[in-house]
């Protein structure tokens, strides 16, 4: 997001400059909007870098521009990563403070939004300053703080080096660049290098010899094994179109610009024309033989290609590249060019031939020291790759050889047999790539072919010419050691002048032998020498003096690491320090510790993870028998050590250097991890430290990560390493099982671990139901029984697995039926996010349903019971257990999650289970609701209206005054519920009145809709004269009761069906079931309220009662009249409260749906 064009206002006559660039740092600080932020801070860059001639206001705010790099937004952090670009290219001393900024935006960038982008940003940037801050470093030999920022620096590019295997196409493009960028700088520039697409800024050629921190040869080394690298990438199969695109023009560019790569890279452009990768597409071919065409025309019109001609000219034509286009690409001087080449080349070959006519001539065998770091001869198995120059001779020797023999009998013997594995087909990708090679047959393409065919043999280490080298090498190696054996004397490798000669060597002369022939001289007199005799010449030291001398040696060689390091000699000082110590005599017990706290220093360890590597890798080799570990002194006087000896060896030096690091508090650091991820055999013991450094408080996420790393390589020690990750799940803290936990998921989800992982998992579940925890289970709180945390702790792992192999399902309802009755209860509440995460349709847990473990019933009716909380169970779920309760006589409650998809009757048959047993009371509330807001899952419609349940609720028959009793009780749950509408109460009501006799629940459920719908009073009072009319409430005694109970609770509601269709025996059998003085006093007040039809149909014999009744209370008018108006003022309050109520409630009713 930055801007093409920075805006900055004028700056007013008051204001300095750095008052500006402060304002406009804090307006970005204070502001939250990311586009503001921008816009201030790209002003302040302007300001700084562009209007700032000085520099100083650079320095003086570098430190608050940096802040943004810890901004969470990956627009800022690409604006931070631009900022330090601009900031080197300008003044590369920034780089001192902007280093660890670089570091943390490479870093963090996959652990955050767009963070591929800042990666991506932070790789072009590093490109675009490597050869700036090589430059300068260069010119800093004496600048300490200089030197830590290279460092520094080296280790940021050897991380960018390693993303060139990423998985994201964007950051290996961008990881090429880098490597170009590393190739040009550290490789030198001659005088033919292509500068035409911009300078070089660095080159291998600025770098002094003599620096002080940066080693010339580690510099070019890098720059060919990063060369090397990349060619390599043409090579893989699956790279993308992207890209081997990116790589070709990378390569392409570097041999344009450094000439002496140019070979190297024509062999690999040669190669790739042939074997392209598979998995490129017909249209990605020809765009990738078009840029290699389009290249190799600009490599073609270089002055340094003019020897490579031929084999371009042959790769273009194979190209489809027709003759006038080549050319036209031809160098514009290409005579003066030939004729400078062939001056060369003849004087070139002078010298050599002189100094092969030397060489020829000398008496002795000279060999340079140089060629060889050991004494071992070198095989095609373990030997060293072949050097470039013997490489390229090996080419031209399998060439030629391929040569003569490509004839057109072999070629088309070949042919014949290949034929049988062509399809019958041309397949559509060849067809379109395909291109007609004009010079087939001739000498030309036949050398082109030979040598494509060599280099890819070469490649392999095949073919006459590699087996030729290896003869040679091995001859040389045997030559060199005849001669040690006859004791001559080889001379170190000569320095090599300026003008490229060498000093003459003196040939080499045995020890007690004579000169070969010299020229005449004139006669002197002979003289006797007595010749040195070494044995005789000194005399044997004491044992004291030897072990000091030896201390003194080994400290001495010890001390000498930072002249080892200048001097890029590191291997060897490792190597020589390892072998002293192990391979002569047992070292000393302070040379021993002297060379752990060498290894663990504070602030050098990072630089010696190789020298412990050796010294363990050492040690195990001599504990497998690998290496010949002493002298023959030694083994004369103590003979081999046992094998059990030396593995203690191994065993205690591993576990010294890892405990060292652990007391210091580095178990942070790389050595820790990388002493346990590349050694030999990781030991008991040294898995115990291992434990220690996961359980550390603050850095307990690096040991793991380690284990997670061991684990992905060591397949022979999987299995320990496997018990030690199950049993960090059984520590108190949270923060290490939950990384033991995020670290077993990313391992399950690896094909060849999954296995041994999902055995584990089942061996560790069946353990939880052993009668007493194994050892591992209280390694850390030395129980002696199970309790809830360990069996909480010993499932944990199985639940966080459960969702991503739900194939341990099964296996979980198994080791449920074996479980006690607390690890039963733990098992049903723990496993209710793994079981959501699965889902109903998943074939494992169809599978579980269908074939359930018997005892396992519970757990399979708590797992339904989870599935279809937020979700109705599918047609397969309600199958499966509508068939399991059926074969298995399962608890009716299991039947609760799939009730809509059961028929009607089904849940007509079951009704009555839940609404009359009293065990089953809790469950009778979920029921309902599943009942009344479910929906069937064929129709989508509930499978009971409200109004329907209201009617199979009042049809279910209690056998026992008890069950009446919880009939009644649930009644008001099923009448208090949020789907229960007033429209659907009636509507079940008037469906009721269908039945005949009315159950005694009737009754009941009229009194809880009076309390509950006050508005429903008038459609009460027609149900009560309908009832009385018909006679339906006659069947019992129970019955009866009800009914008349009811008529006292509904009071005026009652009322006018009481007074006109009671007769007087009714009535007076009404009045025996309720508060006879208070009945007829509220009678009587209500008796005025009927119309003059009404009061004609009540019984005479009934008014006489209300109105004797009456008469013979011994009040005066005034006080009846009183009393009067109190009811009516009571009555009409309690009319008032009931509609306020009855409001209330239908708004919260039309809140909640």
């Amino acid at each position: 997001m930055e801007a093409a064009e920075v805006l900055v206002e004028p700056l007013g006559g008051n204001d300095s400059l750095a008052d500006k660039i402060g304002e406009l740092i804090r307006e970005a600080q204070s502001t939250s909007d990311i586009k503001q932020k921008l816009e201030h801070l790209n002003k302040a860059q302007h300001l700084l870098l562009s209007v700032d001639s000085s520099g100083h206001l650079l320095d003086n705010f570098l430190d608050e521009m940096l802040e943004f790099t810890s901004s969470e937004d990956f627009h800022m952090r690409c604006f931070s990563a631009n900022f330090i670009e601009k900031a080197c290219k300008k003044d590369a001393d920034i780089l001192k403070k902007a280093i660890t900024n670089l570091s943390y935006l490479l870093m963090s960038g996959s652990h955050s939004r767009g963070g591929v982008m800042v990666m991506k940003r932070v790789i072009t940037v590093c490109a675009n300053i490597y050869p700036y801050i090589l430059k300068w470093a260069c010119s800093r030999k004496a600048d300490a703080e200089a030197e830590k920022c290279w460092e520094a620096f080296s280790v940021l590019k050897g991380r960018i080096v390693s993303h060139a295997d990423s998985d994201n196409e964007g950051i290996r493009t961008m990881t090429f660049k880098f490597l170009e960028a590393i190739v040009l700088s550290q490789s030198p520039k001659t005088e033919e290098s292509d500068v035409s697409r911009g300078e070089d800024v660095m080159s291998l050629s600025d770098v002094p010899r003599d620096h002080r921190f940066i080693s010339y040869r580690k510099l070019q080394s890098e720059a060919a094994i990063n060369l090397q690298s990349l060619m390599d990438q043409t090579t893989l199969p699956h790279i993308s179109a992207q890209n081997l695109l990116t790589v070709l023009n990378v390569l392409c560019n570097v041999a344009r610009r450094r000439p002496e790569y140019m070979a190297r890279i024509l062999d690999c452009l040669e190669a790739l024309h042939i074997n392209l990768p598979p998995t490129l597409g017909a249209s990605q071919v020809k765009s990738m033989r078009k840029e290699l065409k389009a290249h190799l025309l600009r490599i073609l019109k270089h002055p340094a290609s003019l020897l490579l001609h031929p084999r371009i000219t042959t790769l273009l034509t194979d190209l489809g590249a027709s003759q006038s286009e080549i050319n036209r690409n031809m160098p514009p001087n290409i005579a003066e060019l030939r004729r400078k080449a062939s001056k060369r080349q003849t004087a070139a070959e002078e010298p050599a031939a002189k100094k092969k006519a030397k060489s020829d001539e000398g008496s002795g065998v000279v060999l340079d020291d140089d060629e060889y770091q050991d004494d071992e001869p070198s095989t095609s198995e373990t030997g060293p790759p072949i050097p470039d120059s013997a490489h390229q001779s090996a080419i031209d020797i399998t060439a030629e050889w391929i040569y003569e023999r490509l004839n057109p009998k072999l070629v088309a013997n070949l042919v014949l047999i290949s034929l049988v594995t062509l399809p019958d087909e041309m397949p559509a990708a060849f067809a379109s790539s395909f291109t007609q090679i004009a010079t087939a047959g001739t000498e030309q393409h036949r050398r082109h072919l030979a040598r494509s065919m060599a280099t890819q043999a070469t490649a392999q280490e095949l073919g006459p010419g590699a087996e030729q080298m290896r003869k040679e090498k091995l001859a040389k190696f045997m030559e060199r050691q005849s001669a040690r054996r006859d004791g001559a004397f080889i001379p170190p490798t000569p320095a090599v002048h300026l003008g490229g000669h060498q000093k003459q060597k003196p040939p080499l002369v045995p020890i007690g032998g004579l000169p070969g022939p010299a020229p005449a001289a004139p006669p002197a007199v002979s003289k006797m020498k007595q010749q040195f005799n070494l044995y005789t010449n000194t005399k044997e030291l004491s044992k004291e003096e030897m072990e000091g001398l030896f201390e003194c040696c080994f400290m001495s060689i010890m001390k000498a690491e930072r002249r080892a390091r200048q001097g890029g000699t590191m291997s060897m000082h490792h190597v020589v320090l390892v072998r002293i110590a192990t391979r002569f005599h047992p070292l000393p017990e302070k040379l021993y510790n002297e060379l752990i706290e060498f290894i663990v220093d504070a602030t050098q360890h990072r630089y010696r993870t190789d020298l412990a590597l050796l010294w363990v890798t050492e040690l195990y080799s001599q504990y497998q028998g690998f290496t010949v570990c002493f002298n023959h002194d030694y083994m004369a006087k103590f003979g081999r050590a046992p094998k059990s000896e030396l593995f203690a060896k191994f065993d205690s030096t591993l576990c010294n250097l890892l405990q060292k690091l652990m007391d210091k508090g580095q178990h942070k650091e790389a050595l820790f991890h990388k002493l346990l991820l590349d050694c030999p055999l990781v030991t008991t013991n040294a898995l115990k430290i291992l434990e220690k450094a996961c359980l550390d408080e603050v850095y307990c996420a690096f040991g793991i990560t380690t284990l997670r790393e061991l684990l992905l390589t060591r397949n022979r020690q999987r299995g320990e390493l496997v018990d030690l990750l199950f049993k960090l799940c059984f520590h108190d803290r949270a923060e290490v099982k939950q990384l033991c936990v995020d670290t077993l998921k990313e391992l399950c989800s690896l094909k060849y671990m999954h296995r041994d992982l999902r055995l584990k998992l089942i061996e560790q579940l069946n353990e939880c139901t052993l009668p007493t925890p194994p050892p591992h289970f209280v390694s850390y709180n030395n129980a002696t029984e199970f309790d809830e945390t360990i069996y909480r702790s010993g499932i944990h792992l199985y639940l966080a697995i459960l969702p991503l192999d739900t194939s341990l399902l099964f296996p979980l309802a198994q080791a449920y039926t074996k479980s006690s009755t607390l690890l039963k209860k733990i098992m049903l509440r723990s496993i209710e996010n793994s079981i959501k995460a699965i889902g109903m349709d998943n074939e494992d847990m169809l599978h579980l349903l269908e074939q359930c473990p018997v005892g396992a019933e519970s757990f399979v009716a708590r797992v339904v019971h989870l599935l279809t909380e937020r979700q109705t169970a599918t047609r397969e779920v309600v199958s499966r257990m509508k068939k399991l309760h059926e074969t298995r006589n399962t608890d009716v409650r299991s039947l609760i999650p799939i009730l809509n998809g059961l028929e009607r009757e089904d849940i007509i048959r079951i009704l009555p289970l839940f609404v009359l047993k009293p065990a089953y009371q809790n469950s009778v509330g979920l029921v309902f609701k599943k009942l009344l807001t479910g929906r069937n899952v064929d129709t989508g419609e509930p499978t009971l209206s409200a109004p329907e349940l209201i009617y199979e609720y009042h049809k279910v028959q209690p056998s026992t005054p008890e069950e009446f009793e919880v009939q009644t009780a649930n009644l008001r749950e099923l009448l208090d519920s949020r789907a229960m509408t007033r429209e659907a109460v009636a509507d079940g009501i008037e469906r009721l009145m269908d039945l005949n006799p009315l159950p005694a629940l009737f009754y009941c459920t009229l009194v809880i809709v009076y309390k509950k719908y006050p508005s429903l009073d008038s459609f009460l009072g027609n149900i009560v004269q309908k009832v009385i009319a018909k006679d339906l409430s006659s069947r019992d005694e129970i019955t009866r009761k009800a009914f008349y109970r009811a008529l006292n609770s509904l009071k005026t509601v009652a009322y006018s069906a009481i007074l006109t269709k009671f007769t007087m025996e009714e009535f007076e059998e009404f009045l025996g079931y309720s508060n006879r003085a208070e009945t007829l006093s509220a009678l009587k007040e209500f008796l005025p309220t009927l119309s003059t039809h009404q009061q004609k149909n009540i019984n005479s014999a009934i008014v006489d009662m209300i109105k004797d009744r009456d008469e013979k209370k011994d009040k005066t008018k005034d006080e009846k009249d009183r009393e009067k108006d109190k009811e009516r003022e009571r009555i009409r309050l309690d009319r008032r409260d009931r509609e306020r109520e009855r409001d209330k409630k239908e708004r919260r009713e039309r809140d909640s749906r």
